[in-house]
């Protein structure tokens, strides 16, 4: 994936962070930085790979687009990885890097009342399992989060699943979405659990606004829709942008997908939105727009 992200672009400063874990350890993590004037937002962001592939590296290049016109900062973290380290081990990650985020917000100039959570795929499920989190458990309180193509539910039976789960055009099939879930937990009971399938939380009430990609072509595009209208219901501001004949992976292709560009421009811009118009959503309170694009 990395040979169709496109030439990173430059940004004002790359700085290699360790987040201290609460047993010890540390999280590995690259802090993008923009060239603008604090305080700055921020975003903790994941990467996708099915919680068990991958690193922040393959990621780069759309983060540094999104850094260059969007104006926030971007920690992007090496969260660990299943099998190895199952469920809860990569929320508690994302957990700790928030913390890191509040606790450094005069060392480097963040903005602590913009701090967003964003990522792709299963990165997509732990931003919005962080945020469920941090509302339930009494912070920190986000701004705002980036779901692209988000794995939500463990529900096969919907009918993108039935129309696309074979794999053959989404690049993504039911098969391999059940066995990266199984990677991730130690039962197939934990998955009933909103913090592994948030789409499962018995209230979507006070969640931050959120900016929703979706692929057309996608086993998972009917939980991310079913997702945006229960925040909608509950006047969680929502926008939900379908990006028509794309597939799962798409977001990551930004170099040779003009429809790629689109959607890391289109967040970008929607980012600067919010940033000008501060804590607030660019969208009215309690409205849900969606386009297909």
């Amino acid at each position: 994936m990395k040979a169709f992200a496109g030439t990173p672009e430059p940004v004002a400063r790359v700085e290699k962070i360790r987040v201290p874990r609460l047993d010890g350890s540390e999280l590995a993590g690259e802090l993008y930085l923009p060239d603008s004037v604090t305080p700055l937002p921020i975003m903790v962001y994941m990467h996708g790979g099915g919680w068990v592939i991958g690193d922040h590296t393959a990621v780069d290049s759309l983060v540094r687009t999104l850094v260059r016109s969007s104006g926030w900062a971007i920690l992007s973290i090496d969260y660990r990885l299943a099998p190895e380290h199952r469920y809860p081990a990569a929320l508690k990650d994302v957990l700790s890097a928030l913390k890191w985020v509040i606790t450094s917000t005069d060392q480097w100039g963040f903005n602590s009342k913009c701090v967003a959570v964003g990522g792709d795929s299963s990165g997509a499920n732990l931003a919005a399992a962080a945020s469920l989190h941090c509302r339930d458990q009494g912070g920190p309180q986000l701004a705002f989060q980036l779901l692209v193509y988000p794995a939500l539910d463990h529900d096969y039976q919907t009918e993108s699943y039935q129309r696309f789960g074979d794999g053959l055009l989404s690049a993504l099939s039911r098969d391999d979405v059940a066995w990266f879930q199984a990677q991730y937990v130690h039962s197939a009971e934990e998955l009933d659990s909103p913090y592994a399938s948030p789409l499962r939380a018995n209230s979507f009430a006070n969640l931050p606004s959120t900016l929703l990609i979706c692929a057309e072509i996608d086993p998972l595009v009917d939980e991310g829709l079913e997702y945006a209208r229960r925040l909608a219901n509950e006047k969680v501001p929502v926008d939900v942008r379908v990006y028509a004949g794309m597939f799962h992976g798409f977001w990551r292709m930004g170099g040779v997908l003009d429809e790629a560009r689109k959607a890391i421009d289109d967040a970008g811009e929607w980012m600067k939105r919010f940033r000008q118009a501060g804590v607030e959503s660019p969208l009215h309170e309690g409205s849900s727009a969606s386009s297909r694009t």
